[in-house]
């Protein structure tokens, strides 16, 4: 069906995520909105992650996502059990000192073991390239496809990935390079449509 509205301006993401909420596949031409769709959101805040393991309201995204799997009750405890350290201290606190005496120990081990991977392969794979490889080994490219709206969802990842190779052919290069010019883009609104 089409849905017809005298201007979008305020409605269309309206309308699109009520349908989309109630399981049904809902798209809207837009001229703002990428930074804001989870599987941007997520993807970006993986490379702050790959680039600097340090920061933590990027790995407490990352972590909560379909990546990492784990829920808001295991993060908060995690978190109160070192209540004076950073979250990301308190991560690695963590599956240290309970790893072997805890399931959730052991999955946050594997996550860093995974995290670690991802870090040692950007550091020679082009960023478009590291995008796809992730997609692939974590298996939220399929993830993606699966959701309501996952044709979407993966045009708006391919447009990720042309953004990284059209990056790729200025002087700069690098993940630090590319997040940067990312978080640029979003601190000076210059948001784009979603991905046609």
């Amino acid at each position: 069906i089409v849905i017809l509205l005298r201007s979008l301006t305020g409605w269309g993401d309206v309308y699109a995520r009520v349908l989309t909420e109630a399981g049904i596949p809902a798209h809207t031409e837009s001229r703002t909105g990428y930074f804001t769709t989870i599987e941007i959101k997520t993807l970006l805040n993986l490379l702050r992650v790959v680039d600097n393991p340090r920061q933590d309201i990027p790995l407490a995204a990352v972590l909560k996502s379909m990546i990492g799997g784990f829920t808001d009750v295991e993060l908060a405890l995690v978190k109160s059990r070192y209540p004076d350290r950073p979250f990301h201290e308190a991560c690695i606190s963590f599956w240290q000192e309970e790893y072997g005496r805890e399931e959730l120990g052991q999955r946050l081990q594997a996550f860093y073991k995974q995290l670690n991977h991802y870090r040692s392969k950007a550091e020679y794979l082009p960023i478009h390239e590291f995008l796809w490889f992730v997609l692939e080994d974590t298996g939220y490219g399929d993830y993606l496809a699966a959701q309501p709206g996952g044709e979407q969802r993966e045009a708006n990842v391919r447009m990720l990935i042309e953004r990284a190779i059209s990056f790729e052919k200025t002087s700069y290069r690098g993940l630090f390079h590319f997040v940067r010019y990312m978080e640029q883009l979003q601190s000076y609104q210059e948001d784009f449509g979603e991905a046609g």
